[in-house]
């Protein structure tokens, strides 16, 4: 039997105030730390590391539906979920991003 029902709508509430330069801030001391440890090198998955914590800590509300149920939002269960799915997060930074352009403009 084919489930012909609708996927359950994903609804996200991110404070983009809490990602102005927060991500460059979290960035620039990882690059402080290493070049005191005369190690000057970020990885891209140090890089996807803090932008799924920046994003995580930004979301202050969902509706979602995850393993059949609807979890409580938290930072930890944010960043499973930014992770195991990369293209909510890549939404979700493209509409911040598209935000922050027109709040700056």
């Amino acid at each position: 039997m084919t489930d012909t029902s609708a996927p359950e709508p994903l609804a996200f509430r991110v404070d983009s105030r809490d990602l102005q330069g927060a991500s460059v801030v979290e960035v620039a001391g990882e690059m402080d730390a290493q070049q005191k440890s005369k190690k000057v090198q970020i990885s891209a998955a140090d890089l996807e590391k803090s932008s799924i914590d920046v994003l995580a800590k930004a979301t202050k509300e969902w509706d979602i539906t995850y393993d059949g149920e609807s979890p409580k939002l938290s930072v930890a269960k944010a960043k499973e979920i930014y992770t195991e799915y990369f293209w909510i997060k890549d939404q979700l930074e493209e509409a911040i991003n598209e935000t922050l352009d027109f709040t700056q403009a």
